[in-house]
């Protein structure tokens, strides 16, 4: 099995909502492309770990909500890609733009990626 070219973390506390759009964006284009899907359920309470578990990606998960700090933290730690990627689960992010900065990662050690300051720009 080929070790994935980048990790993708969402860290995730109560996203049952914006995680299933989020991954339903990324998921395709994300395996096509070698980028491993890692979602961090911060001891949610809702359905998160239940949307995450019906996608092809792997979920770990706190106990208790320990904060996005935490949930980035455990991300990093259970990474199998040489990149690591964070988006955020409640879609206000373009999850399409992953695969652009995982290619990007390849030549770069670090690619930032900024929303355009339009109203448009946020997903409502």
């Amino acid at each position: 099995m080929t070790p994935p070219t980048a990790t993708l973390v969402i860290p995730a506390y109560n996203e049952e909502r914006g995680l299933e759009v989020v991954l339903a964006e990324i998921c395709p284009e994300a395996s096509a492309h070698g980028i491993e899907i890692l979602v961090v359920d911060d001891g949610s309470i809702d359905g998160t770990c239940e949307v995450a578990d019906r996608f092809p990606c792997r979920v770990v998960r706190h106990q208790t909500n320990l904060g996005k700090g935490a949930a980035m933290r455990t991300g990093v730690a259970n990474a199998a890609g040489d990149s690591i990627i964070f988006i955020d689960a409640d879609g206000s992010y373009p999850a399409k733009a992953v695969v652009e900065i995982a290619d990007k990662l390849r030549d770069h050690d670090m690619v930032v990626a900024t929303r355009q300051d339009t109203p448009e720009a946020l997903p409502p």
